[in-house]
């Protein structure tokens, strides 16, 4: 027998259901924040792919420009939410396209869809807590990369900013050893449909044209605002930050960016 609890606070239905095999509580807003962004995403994957057409075709005639896919997993965590360690694993997936400017240079334009999130695992050392919070997310980057070669290998930094918004609910589900509803800090308030983030990345060129990457996103707006949670070392402000390490494979359509 399941019994279910619906309240509506601030446009925030918080549904908690208890069962005698599972006990768990799920926070969505079903009052649709992301309406509006995900109409932005309808409009903007049909351009993303349109302006990598062509420069695919600008690729093909030997101009300055590249594009490719990339495909890998996220480490994630989010600063506020009184947890540590890159503990939740989410997809990371997308397309890009690039102008090189200089020998040296290039920016780089990328549509990603991510997971992101945080997550604790029952140990002995957390008397049994559970916790996940799972976000899916189009990422839109804009990044600086600058390209070097060591002892004849291929490689490049990036840094940039990255403009997140959400898609779909997010969820949140958390257990205590008793296995009563635990509600930590942040829990219960809304999140916020879009965020900034500061990216900085590494890459190797295995091949001409096959790469790895190595990135970390960090938030400078939170996902969830609130003053009572613990500010941001850097930024200043109160609520919970995305935190997320990338490692990802890739593919350089034509010539690949990095080599002249």
């Amino acid at each position: 027998m399941t019994n279910s609890i619906k309240f509506d606070d601030s446009g925030l239905h918080e549904q908690q259901a208890l069962s005698q095999n599972s006990k768990f509580f799920t926070t969505k807003d079903t009052k649709g924040f992301h309406k509006e962004h995900n109409t932005l995403v309808t409009k903007l994957c049909p351009l993303f792919f349109l302006v990598l057409f062509f420069l695919q075709y600008n690729i093909a005639q030997g101009q300055n420009f590249y594009g490719g896919v990339m495909a890998g997993i996220n480490g994630c965590q989010v600063g506020g939410d009184g947890l540590s360690g890159y503990h939740k694993a989410g997809f990371f997936g997308g397309g890009f396209v690039g102008w090189r400017f200089t020998p040296m240079s290039a920016l780089r334009m990328e549509l990603e869809f991510s997971q992101k999130g945080s997550k604790e695992t029952p140990t002995e050392e957390n008397e049994h807590y559970y916790y996940r919070m799972h976000l899916n997310c189009i990422d839109l980057p804009l990044l600086y990369q600058l390209f070097f070669n060591i002892k004849n290998q291929k490689f490049a930094v990036e840094a940039g900013l990255s403009y997140t918004y959400v898609i779909g609910d997010p969820k949140e589900e958390g257990i205590d050893g008793t296995g009563f509803n635990y509600i930590v800090d942040g829990t219960g308030r809304p999140f916020t449909a879009s965020s900034m983030n500061l990216v900085v990345g590494l890459y190797y060129h295995i091949t001409q044209n096959f790469f790895v990457n190595l990135r970390t996103s960090n938030g400078i707006t939170p996902i969830r605002k609130d003053p009572a949670l613990k500010r941001h070392p850097l930024w200043g402000g109160g609520g919970q930050y995305n935190d997320v390490l990338t490692l990802s494979l890739g593919w350089d359509f034509g010539k690949g960016a990095i080599y002249e």
